[in-house]
């Protein structure tokens, strides 16, 4: 059985994280490495929000034609 995209995007983004928290430790990641790096996260984080919002939205457009 195959996870959904969700829990396949959680999945990946929890590991990203303990993976960069271990180089953190290690000392190959900096301070400012570590900060660019969680901002590029969040920035893919927030297109795929931005995604689904305007997906609703043409969604909720539809519907509301179809049920005029």
């Amino acid at each position: 059985m195959a996870l959904p995209n969700g829990a396949i995007r959680r999945a990946h983004m929890a590991f990203e994280a303990n993976l960069m928290a271990e180089k953190f430790d290690s000392g190959e990641l900096n301070d400012e490495e570590a900060k660019a790096s969680a901002i590029a996260e969040q920035e893919a984080h927030i297109v795929a929000l931005e995604r689904k919002v305007s997906q609703s939205a043409m969604d909720s457009g539809y519907l509301k034609r179809r049920l005029s």
